[in-house]
């Protein structure tokens, strides 16, 4: 893949349903997520049914910034394994449906070329969306280095139209799946404000927060979401691609 396919990949757009989004709670590493949300990125506005991709390893290690070596291979492998055993619920007003990520994965050895769908029953919420979606460039994602920022960033990305959006303490860490940290002063520092910086210095939104008070305890957080102008958004994607194509192990 030449310089200018890497680029183009990376500014393709990542499309979910706002339920989909808002309403799933579920825990995918790092890596686990810039796979998925790659496959995702791969779909085109006017497809039906989701095909059997064929994603290149040396191609996706290209993309996502990362050294081509035996090692990574190996841990790409494993991630998509792990994806493909990752199961989790989404709620309709009628039933609550257990889907998976993936449904079918195949690895031609010789030129490590992965063939992958992605399960149907994500189709509601992927494929032919008219309304009631965000949509974002995958590039965004990719020089994220927490779990925490990329999750937390399509979260807040769903709400960018409103301009804020309330959580409770209980709700954003059932969202982000955070167990422990029952003082917010560690909350604070360990997850969210690292989430807010990366999403500050890395995607198009601008976040601030402040918290609301039960008595004297730290009930939850209203997040204000900013939009940052085009071109801003033009020179964060020189950026991004400055820092992924110096490649990391």
């Amino acid at each position: 893949m030449n310089e200018h396919d890497v680029s183009e990949r990376r500014n393709s757009f990542v499309v979910k349903s706002n339920e989909l989004i808002q309403k799933t709670r579920y825990s995918l590493s790092v890596q686990e997520q810039k796979i998925i949300l790659y496959l995702i990125s791969l779909i085109k506005p006017t497809d039906e049914k989701f095909q059997v991709y064929q994603v290149s390893m040396s191609d996706l290690c290209d993309i996502c910034g990362i050294t081509q070596n035996g090692k990574n291979y190996y841990r790409f492998r494993e991630s998509i394994k792990s994806l493909a055993d990752k199961s989790f619920w989404v709620s309709t007003p009628e039933r609550d449906i257990l889907m998976r990520w993936i449904e079918h994965v195949e690895i031609v050895k010789h030129d490590k070329i992965v063939e992958i769908r992605i399960d149907d029953k994500l189709k509601p919420y992927l494929l032919a969306l008219k309304d009631n979606y965000t949509q974002y460039e995958l590039g965004y994602v990719l020089v994220l280095k927490s779990k925490h920022s990329i999750r937390l960033y399509e979260m807040l990305k769903s709400y960018a139209y409103i301009g804020e959006k309330d959580y409770s303490l209980d709700d954003l860490k059932n969202s982000l799946q955070i167990e422990g940290y029952d003082e917010f002063r560690y909350l604070k520092r360990d997850i969210i404000d690292k989430a807010v910086s990366e999403i500050n210095t890395y995607t198009d939104l601008q976040i601030t927060y402040k918290t609301y008070r039960a008595g004297r305890s730290i009930k939850g957080l209203i997040f204000e979401i900013l939009k940052k102008s085009n071109i801003e958004q033009v020179a964060l994607r020189v950026k991004r691609n400055v820092l992924l194509d110096t490649k990391e192990n």
